[in-house]
């Protein structure tokens, strides 16, 4: 096995390092690295769509996220965490 790329998630048996759909009808989609799920942070080497948890609070990540991004100024993200995108403050 190669190393898990970062945003994506090796569960036990995956074979290589080129992430796609899992689709257990084919071979390659049975040992191939997942997507990190939307909300959440997959740092290398995760062995689960959820990696290290939820993106926390002020942050958003977007899918395949390997680390929480910071929201930039004039935005937010959800005050529960697990964002998928910033949102734009209101004016006022």
């Amino acid at each position: 096995p190669k190393p898990c790329p970062p945003g994506s998630a090796c569960p036990s048996g995956t074979a290589h390092n080129v992430t796609g759909s899992w689709l257990p009808s084919f071979e390659s989609g049975q040992i191939a690295p997942q997507p990190c799920a939307e909300g959440y942070h997959c740092p290398q080497n995760s062995s689960s769509i959820m990696g290290a948890g939820q993106c926390p609070p002020g942050h958003y990540c977007p899918p395949q996220s390997a680390l929480p991004i910071k929201v930039p100024p004039g935005s937010f993200a959800g005050e529960e965490g697990g964002a998928i995108a910033p949102s734009l403050c209101l004016p006022g």
